[in-house]
């Protein structure tokens, strides 16, 4: 017969209703409490198996679902560290242009194609250099700032993705242990027979033990009759019209009565 989770649950609450009903030390005997103990375990783990399947599946889902704004992070940081090396390189090749052509001479204004503003005075290639050594090197403040942002971008996403690989063996081993539950009821509910048989059987032999024991009649031994007291024998002695005078009177009725 194909053991069911109903059978299960029905033999369990007469294993329950069993322990309850026999002496106090029966279900603790050391042939006995191993089996109760692992039923017990078989179905607190039919509630806490799923249950614990179904967290781990929520919580990569969860996982799961912060990977795109992960992905985001990284293109983000990633675009701001190539514009930042562009600028730099940009900057660069200026600063490089400017000095390849500057003389010691060099200190005139720098000649536009178009006429300068009225009043104001134009860099001179030297000043030029400097400007463009200044933001060469702002930048490369910005594009080390933001080599850090993306490298914590790409170590947050880095961490989801393991994360999620995590929670994705930890899920195959969680199901696997569900169907090996599973697995075990026809084991469980023959352990559970087993279990209910014996106990009952203990006490039956027990409460049998204990009727026979109470059908023993108790014998109680004839108490030894009692000597008369003197007041006795006085007694008996005037209702026989005997006179007692003293104490060889009292013993000679004494011996007379008991003989």
């Amino acid at each position: 017969m194909t053991a069911t989770i109903d059978l299960f649950r029905s033999l369990a609450k007469t294993l329950d209703a069993v322990v309850i009903k026999v002496d106090k030390d029966l279900p603790m005997a050391e042939d006995i409490h191993p089996a109760i103990h692992r039923v017990g375990e078989y179905a607190a783990d039919m509630v806490r198996l799923p249950a614990a399947l179904a967290k781990l599946e929520a919580r990569k889902v969860s996982v799961e679902a912060s990977v795109p704004a992960r992905e985001k992070s990284v293109r983000a940081a990633r675009h701001a560290v190539v514009t930042l090396e562009a600028k730099l390189k940009k900057l660069g090749e200026r600063i490089v242009r400017n000095r390849s052509v500057l003389t010691d001479e060099d200190e005139a204004p720098v000649a536009q194609t178009s006429a300068p503003i009225d009043g104001l005075a134009l860099p001179t290639r030297k000043e030029i250099i400097e400007g463009l050594r200044k933001e060469f090197l702002a930048a490369e403040d910005e594009i080390a700032k933001a080599r850090d942002t993306l490298k914590r971008a790409e170590a947050f996403r880095k961490g989801i993705a393991t994360r999620a690989a995590n929670l994705a063996t930890e899920i195959e081993a969680a199901r696997k242990a569900v169907v090996d539950h599973a697995g075990r009821l026809e084991e469980t509910v023959k352990i559970l027979r087993k279990t209910i048989t014996h106990l009952t059987n203990r006490q039956e032999k027990r409460d049998r033990k204990r009727e026979a024991h109470a059908a023993i009649p108790v014998t109680v031994a004839d108490e030894a009759p009692k000597a008369p007291t003197d007041e006795d024998i006085r007694k008996k002695a005037e209702s026989m019209g005997l006179a007692i005078n003293g104490p060889e009177d009292l013993e000679a009725a004494r011996q007379l009565f008991l003989n």
